[in-house]
């Protein structure tokens, strides 16, 4: 098995601002304010900051000698294979016990009222635990390609409905975002273990599943308006989205026709790249509200809140984050979410986490670990940094917070990982 060979969160941070520059070129919208300079230089620094955060931990040498890998052995694979398959089953359990018993979703419903009996509904400590505790079910499938396995094989093919209960879990409440962050992670394992090499065809094929994502997105939300009984068109206008990007006026001349199969692929283009571009010019218009709250912490780090809330007598979720969000349901790109926990001390945040990127990137590289999952996740946070916080969004933290948890479980129960060392 080869060591990991990620790239470093540098250049996924740079890849990231080149892909939000290629679609907002494309797109066919027209931003309705204009950037502030305050908004560009707050986006610049942070970015520098989280950069200087990288080269900072970079520069710190490490214990392990050079050009030495750390492998883990066989036996050890297997070991955290098991484990990780009993995690992740207990994980799912408490998730379908908690949204088909205590939250009565159901599959014949629609994504709409799924979404208002999940809102409805506190979130017990089954909820927060199964949360944590099912998105392991990435890692199965990590663990099961390390160990060489198969997955057109009967094993292979239930490692894979592991892997795609967070998919099934997302259809139910119609979350593009989720199925966004599923997918990524599945290239990034496939790339991760050998199994997804750069060729023409399999860009080829990359490049077809972007369209095809994309039209999906597009389908689903289609799909939302009509449960919701909304018209296609005012979306464009009336969306939370759209009130910073609307559509450019020949898009709009062309979809005023009809959704001719054309136009509604030329509608998915528009809601793609007013939904993936809008966070930027709603972030300019929060710093310029001047709101003076501050979350704390409590705005990305919500599931830590809500577990401290359960255990010690603090006030509700909803009354610290009250006034933080003037306009909650849109993208503030991941700087908004990071200026309403810490104010202008969030550059220090990035810096942090630049550096623990690094860290993380640096111990994979080093070795074949279960860490793997965890940097997968953090190249998507830092990837789409200019869009959303995937911290706050999409189960992000969740996904965090699993790895960690499973390497505390498998460092307290099970006998450390012994490496044998690569010449």
């Amino acid at each position: 098995m080869k060591s990991n060979r990620l790239i470093s969160p540098v250049v996924v941070g740079l890849l990231g601002i080149l892909f939000f520059f290629i679609v907002y070129v494309f797109a066919p919208i027209s931003p309705k304010v204009h950037l502030h300079t305050h908004t560009i230089l707050y986006v610049l620094i942070s970015y520098v900051m989280f950069f200087l955060g990288c080269l900072f931990l970079y520069l710190i040498p490490t214990k392990k000698q050079k050009n030495k890998v750390f492998r883990t052995t066989h036996e050890d694979l297997e070991g955290q294979f098991r484990l990780s398959i009993f995690l992740a089953v207990v994980g799912i359990s408490f998730r379908l016990i908690d949204r088909f018993y205590l939250r009565n979703i159901s599959l014949f419903q629609s994504a709409f009222e799924n979404r208002e009996l999940l809102e409805q509904a506190d979130s017990g400590l089954l909820s927060i635990f199964g949360g944590l505790i099912y998105p392991i079910c990435f890692l199965v499938l990590f663990l099961f390609l390390k160990n060489n396995g198969k997955i057109f094989s009967f094993a292979g093919f239930a490692i894979l409905i592991l892997f795609l209960f967070p998919t099934f879990d997302s259809f139910l409440f119609g979350s593009r975002s989720l199925i966004l962050v599923n997918v990524m992670m599945l290239l990034l394992i496939l790339r991760g273990t050998g199994r997804l090499k750069v060729r023409f065809i399999q860009v080829l094929c990359l490049s077809f599943l972007l369209v095809l994502l994309i039209g999906l997105s597009g389908y689903m939300f289609l799909s939302r308006l009509d449960e919701m009984g909304l018209d296609v068109f005012d979306t464009i206008y009336i969306s939370g989205y759209a009130t910073t990007v609307g559509p450019s006026d020949w898009v709009a001349s062309q979809l005023s026709e009809g959704l001719t199969v054309i136009n509604t692929l030329l509608f998915s283009w528009l809601n793609f790249t007013q939904y993936y571009t809008h966070g930027l010019f709603e972030f300019n218009n929060f710093l310029g509200m001047a709101v003076d709250k501050h979350s704390y912490g409590a705005t990305q780090f919500n599931v830590i809140y809500k577990l401290a809330a359960k255990i010690f007598p603090l006030p509700g979720l909803d009354i610290v984050l009250n006034g933080v969000n003037p306009r909650p349901g849109v993208f503030t790109t991941f700087f908004g979410p990071a200026h309403m926990d810490f104010g202008y001390f969030s550059p220090i945040f990035l810096f942090i986490l630049g550096a623990f990127s690094a860290k993380v990137h640096r111990h994979i590289t080093l070795s074949d670990s279960y860490y793997s999952i965890l940097y997968y996740m953090l190249v998507i946070i830092v990837f789409f940094m200019p869009v959303v916080s995937f911290i706050q969004s999409a189960q992000g933290l969740y996904i965090i917070f699993s790895i960690i948890f499973y390497s505390i479980v498998y460092k307290t129960f099970c006998k450390l990982p012994k490496f044998r060392l690569i010449k």
